[in-house]
């Protein structure tokens, strides 16, 4: 069995909770009988942030999809769309699901044209107290599974070292939860600072402003993206995750500063398609992008709206730029600094 040295993650500082406010939107209760009282401040509750572990995998997995399709773009993350129907302008912003708190500042120009729509509409609609009720079992395996059963002796020692050294637990006491807790946990030491989400500081700035929010998905349908790509591919993925350590931090990093840098065609190119993705980049992707260029029309001729989304989702010709303008309406970059 490895070392648990032979990941250099660092130890995180966990933060206790009573109430629905974490990574996992497991109550404190559900983690007590998991890993005993004494050990769930280990775990990674982000407060009022339920959603961001899904999302940040959404985005991971998204942006190395959309490097199928490559097609250029001015550099910028806010989008102005016009066009049939349309009586005002709506927007298009691309988010990135999960960043330092401090790499997360909204401009003048975000401000502004939040201020101009009439509403936001985010890919799960946050505050929305369904959907924090969701989250609570969203990451839990159905009755009789567990995660063990998806694992070889192999996987199970590089994923045992990996817990043992970030959060202290061992896999027995994680068989419960679905690979995508896995895959989170693998992703939120690679930050190292306390998480953030655009989604939140979105959600804060509209309420603020006393605007109706909105989500073009449930967590049901996000969920079932993923319900429906076999338990042991999805462990593949975090053993190869974990197993190419190095080239995790470094792809990771160069995608958070291409972000920042609103470069869109630098994050196609960086993100190659990986080979164990591609198979599913239908579902995850390209299906999921056809049906918000639907969306996003319907709702925009009805209010002006302010849609975000994953970064990942609006490069390349099957992304929601290129769709939006298949269909006769203009998207112009706005100048977002």
């Amino acid at each position: 069995m490895q070392k648990t040295e032979a990941y250099p993650y660092q130890r995180v500082t966990f933060w206790k909770t009573t109430t629905l406010t974490g990574t996992f939107a497991v109550k404190k209760a559900a983690m007590d009988s998991i890993l005993g009282s004494k050990n769930t401040k280990q775990y990674y509750f982000m407060k009022k942030q339920p959603q961001i572990w899904l999302f940040s995998t959404l985005l991971v997995l998204t942006a190395s999809f959309s490097t199928l399709y490559s097609q250029a773009l001015d550099n910028s993350l806010l989008w102005e769309i016009t066009g049939p129907g349309l009586k005002k302008p709506s927007y298009l912003f691309g988010t990135f699901h999960l960043m330092c708190s401090e790499q997360i500042q909204p401009t003048d120009a975000l401000k502004e044209k939040l201020g101009k729509a009439d509403q936001l509409c985010l890919e799960l609609d946050m505050d929305d107290p369904a959907t924090r009720k969701q989250m609570e079992t969203s990451v839990l395996l159905p009755p009789g599974k567990k995660l063990t059963q998806f694992c070889s002796p192999s996987d199970s020692a590089i994923i045992n070292a990996f817990l043992k050294s970030t959060v202290g637990a061992t896999l027995d006491q994680m068989a419960v939860m679905k690979p995508l807790v896995l895959m989170q946990l693998v992703y939120l030491p690679l930050l190292g600072c306390q998480p953030d989400s655009w989604e939140m500081r979105l959600t804060q700035l509209a309420t603020d402003q006393k605007k109706e929010v909105k989500g073009l998905e449930t967590v049901a349908f996000q969920m079932g993206l993923f319900d429906n790509i076999p338990y042991a591919t999805q462990v593949d993925w975090v053993v190869e995750y974990l197993s190419k350590n190095d080239q995790t931090v470094a792809e990771f990093k160069s995608l958070v500063k291409s972000y920042q840098e609103q470069n869109l065609n630098a994050m196609v190119e960086l993100v190659n398609a990986s080979p164990q993705f591609r198979d599913h980049a239908e579902v995850l992707l390209d299906q999921r992008n056809r049906n918000w260029a639907e969306q996003i029309p319907t709702m925009a001729k009805q209010k002006s709206t302010f849609f975000a989304v994953g970064a990942g989702h609006l490069g390349g010709s099957n992304g929601v730029i290129a769709l939006l303008r298949q269909k006769g309406y203009t998207l112009r970059p706005v100048k977002n600094s």
